[in-house]
């Protein structure tokens, strides 16, 4: 391989242009080896980059979804420093955009609330779906509510020699927070 100090191989300076770009033009590889680019100034050169907004309509223009989608292609063919079009693409899929001005993602939802209970396999079998119990927080919210068996794990834990139940407990108005400890009573 080489260190930062190594002087790019023409078959070095195509692998790097085809890891951070679309692809190696001849004329992008000649350039780093009539250069005699190190490793280190070849890397640093493709960081070196000024963010650009891509406006697909212009400013003040909404164009259709295709219509931004084509014109996106071309900008990232066609830019400067392709390495940074690479990470948008790359990063786009994981920080999802986009023009629907709903919310696309609900974070944690506690009405109804699932209270998660782990139970001694002795009395596996004795709990089923739709059973009734009740749920005792802990201070500062106490009190005493209604819930109701929504699934028995069928899974038994052997070392721990228990199982787990998930009741579902009705929270108008998000009073009871979330990840509380309780007491729990089937009926």
């Amino acid at each position: 391989m080489g260190d930062a100090n190594s002087v790019l191989t023409a078959a070095e300076a195509r692998h790097l242009l085809k890891r951070t770009g679309f692809g190696a033009p001849p004329k992008d590889v000649a350039k780093i080896v009539l250069r005699g680019d190190t490793r280190g100034e070849a890397a640093d050169r493709l960081l070196k980059f000024k963010p650009k907004k891509f406006q697909p309509g212009g400013k003040g223009k909404d164009p259709s979804l295709q219509d931004s989608h084509d014109k996106w292609i071309v900008f990232m063919l066609k830019t400067k420093s392709p390495l940074q079009e690479k990470l948008v693409l790359f990063w786009h899929d994981h920080f999802a955009t986009s023009n629907v001005k709903e919310p696309i993602l609900k974070l944690a939802e506690i009405d109804p609330l699932y209270v998660e209970v782990v139970l001694p396999v002795a009395i596996y079998g004795q709990i089923k779906n739709g059973q009734r119990a009740q749920v005792f927080p802990e201070k500062p919210v106490g009190g005493v509510y209604a819930a109701s068996v929504k699934v028995v794990d069928r899974v038994i834990d052997g070392a721990s020699g228990t199982f787990g139940v998930r009741l579902q407990l009705p929270n108008p108005g998000n009073h009871i927070p979330a990840d509380i400890k309780c007491r729990v009573k089937f009926q």
